[in-house]
């Protein structure tokens, strides 16, 4: 899983294209990518992935990944599972977080979904803020132990879903968590830092509201640590 200025980086890899542009147009690199992100960003294939995009509907949404059953209210689409917390509505204004050691410390090390505790104290008053200011909360997170655990799916998939929930009821505010679960250098266009999460987001689950790119917010803003961001 890849910290948390991997968000930043993936929003500024597609934050000024639209769809309406070339998919070979998608596939960039950006500054600052180390070079796994760099190797995952061109080996993915865009026009496939468009290709994918233009065949979403609601009605081929699924309850299960692989051989792994989803709590409820979660879905799964190519290779993402997503959540739509009650209470979430479309927004122009969108501020995106990553999960793993952004707003919530967790360790690779242990499984279970509450083996994790707040990265900050200071997290649910600074989203519920953005939440009073008319933004949509979204988390987008890789996981690719869904994926690699081919014996063991069911347990990181209620693991990682686990404790998504585990931190939206703690913090009291409607979010959208995007999960993807592609492995590291497989060319996956929804794994971080490729841009799938967000063209799914942008395209067909925000209610078919258009997304102001010129106010959003990431997790953390350039120059800026996490710390001071959400304290």
């Amino acid at each position: 899983m890849h910290g948390c200025k991997c968000i930043h980086r993936c929003i500024l890899s597609c934050c000024n294209q639209t769809h309406t542009e070339s998919p070979d147009r998608k596939r960039k690199v950006s500054p600052g990518m180390n070079q796994s992100e760099k190797e995952q960003v061109l080996r993915y294939d865009p026009n496939l992935w468009e290709t994918t995009l233009n065949a979403f509907s609601p009605s081929i949404l699924a309850n299960s990944y692989m051989s792994a059953k989803l709590p409820r209210g979660w879905k799964a689409f190519s290779s993402v599972i997503f959540y739509e917390a009650d209470g979430l509505q479309p927004s122009e204004k969108i501020a995106a977080f990553d999960f793993d050691g952004c707003l919530a410390n967790t360790d690779v090390r242990r499984s279970g979904a509450e083996a994790w505790k707040l990265m900050y104290p200071s997290i649910p008053k600074k989203l519920q803020d953005y939440h009073k200011d008319g933004f949509k909360l979204v988390i987008f997170s890789n996981e690719s132990n869904i994926e690699r655990w081919t014996k063991s799916r069911q347990k990181a998939v209620d693991s990682k879903c686990g404790r998504v929930e585990a931190f939206l009821n703690l913090v009291k505010v409607p979010m959208q968590a995007f999960i993807s679960c592609g492995k590291e250098g497989s060319g996956d266009a929804c794994r971080k830092p490729s841009p799938g999460m967000w063209h799914l987001l942008e395209r067909h689950l925000n209610g078919g509201v258009p997304i102001d790119k010129e106010r959003f917010a990431i997790y953390p803003p350039p120059s800026m640590n996490s710390r001071a961001f959400l304290q």
